[in-house]
């Protein structure tokens, strides 16, 4: 139960302090001030989302969230097993991938060291997130494997929703403000979320 109350603490303190850093950076826009809040953000993110959430994975183990809140696991496991096996390894290339791309193109890496410039290649191309697509997939793929409602729920009610506002309102423009016009022009060529099949001509 501790658990699961730090991963609801979690949720609502990371979208407290996402509100907090963009209207913050609302108030202070400049590439400065997107610099030094975008690394207090990723700080929020490991306490509040990230690190419950791998917590979790070693104690008590994603098999057990159900027995812990007295709830019935998902039913038919050998579906959701063979559908969290597949999106646990989409997640993966998905987010392994981004890194790589970030790092050769944009001269960045993932949380704490910001890219310098924008990445239009690799999956970039097709969506402006792959890594929190990935990082998403991976988490239901976790919760599928382990066959929890609790974890399900937890992921498409609380913890997914709270990073799209995190991006949506702060990373957005926070990579405006650092970026400049070539964030902007990126942004309104490339799909948010949702990969497109093809490239830009």
């Amino acid at each position: 139960m501790p658990l699961v109350i730090a991963q609801l603490v979690g949720v609502v303190g990371f979208c407290i302090g996402v509100l907090v850093l963009g209207r913050w950076l609302r108030r202070r826009p400049s590439a400065d001030t997107a610099r030094r809040t975008s690394m207090i953000s990723h700080f929020f993110f490991h306490a509040g989302l990230s690190v419950p959430m791998v917590w979790g994975l070693f104690w008590p183990g994603i098999a057990r969230f159900d027995r812990i809140v007295g709830w019935e696991s998902l039913p038919v496991p050998v579906v959701w097993e063979v559908l969290g096996a597949v999106l646990l390894m989409s997640g993966f290339c998905f987010a392994a991938l981004s890194m790589i791309a970030l790092l050769k193109w944009g001269q960045g890496f993932a949380s704490f060291v910001l890219s310098q410039r924008v990445v239009e290649a690799s999956l970039y191309e097709r969506v402006r997130n792959p890594m929190a697509l990935g990082w998403y997939l991976m988490c239901l793929g976790l919760a599928g494997c382990g066959c929890s409602t609790y974890l399900m729920l937890y992921l498409l009610l609380g913890h997914i929703p709270a990073h799209i506002f995190y991006l949506k309102f702060f990373e957005e423009r926070e990579l405006a403000l650092r970026l400049g016009e070539s964030y902007a022009a990126y942004k309104r060529d490339v799909p948010f979320l949702i990969p497109r099949w093809r490239p830009a001509p």
